[in-house]
């Protein structure tokens, strides 16, 4: 009974430790996950990505980020991505565009991510949104 009351301390343990990734495919169904480390000579999991760089990511080692989450062969497409962020002193869940290859496009608005935290609605999370500004490239 007290873990119901008091809540899971597991999953407080998460997402208050891991970078929690958010992708929506060409489908626009919602996947994510923790972000996963690997050795990069070998591939073998080294460690969940942790937030705030707590655990810094060794030189023999990588992020696999994103495009991850995509499981469909060759086909990496996906309308937009980012890290979904609890903040434990305001009680809040926060969803980001921080994704190199799928939120910080030129293309990328607001509009884009608060109907990504609309699809996350749909599910009972409500997610406070926190654009970043696309990166543009400087024309040449």
């Amino acid at each position: 009974m007290e873990s119901a009351e008091q809540g899971l301390k597991l999953p407080q343990v998460i997402h208050d430790t891991a970078v929690l990734l958010w992708l929506i495919p060409e489908d626009e169904h919602v996947l994510f996950a923790a972000e996963e480390v690997i050795d990069k000579a070998t591939g073998v999991f080294w460690s969940i990505r942790a937030r705030d760089d707590r655990l810094p990511v060794p030189d023999d080692k990588i992020r696999i980020g994103h495009p991850s989450l995509l499981t469909n062969g060759e086909d990496k497409r996906a309308r937009i991505g980012g890290e979904i962020i609890y903040a434990a002193d305001e009680g809040r869940w926060y969803i980001n565009n921080a994704s190199g290859r799928f939120g910080l496009r030129e293309h990328q608005t607001r509009e884009n991510l608060e109907a990504a935290a609309g699809l996350f609605t749909n599910f009972g999370i409500h997610l406070i949104v926190d654009f970043i500004p696309p990166r543009i490239k400087e024309k040449q």
